[in-house]
């Protein structure tokens, strides 16, 4: 219990003799003290390289979505689905022209019956 007060004890007097970043005068520190200190700056490189690897992968990801996103915009998909468009579009098209051929066809008997029964009353 003791050597963990001193522990403490020697982790404060470190934080407080040093400014962020800078390290003690090692040749006043006890052993204690040094192994505290080593402990502790393995503890943040530790952090560091986690953060690096977190960051590392993330940036992995990115570029696999980077290259999908590519491949759906300019791979065989995006053809394929430019393909399909183009013939839903067609497709839409001839349904609204065979839509107006009847409309107008309609027209066309109503003329030719209206011109019969016209034309049977004046006989």
């Amino acid at each position: 219990m003791q050597g963990s007060i001193a522990e403490n004890c020697d982790h404060a007097i470190l934080r407080s003799m040093q400014p962020a970043g800078s390290l003690p005068d090692l040749d006043i520190l006890n052993r204690e003290a040094l192994k505290a200190l080593i402990v502790s700056q393995q503890d943040q490189l530790r952090a560091k390289e986690e953060q690096l690897q977190a960051r590392d992968q993330e940036i992995e990801h990115l570029k696999l979505l980077l290259a999908q996103l590519r491949r759906m915009q300019f791979g065989r998909k995006s053809e394929k689905l430019a393909r399909q468009i183009e013939q839903l579009e067609l497709k839409l098209e001839n349904l609204q022209t065979e839509r107006a051929e009847p409309d107008r066809t309609a027209g066309v008997e109503v003329r030719k019956l209206a011109d019969r029964a016209g034309g049977s009353s004046t006989r």
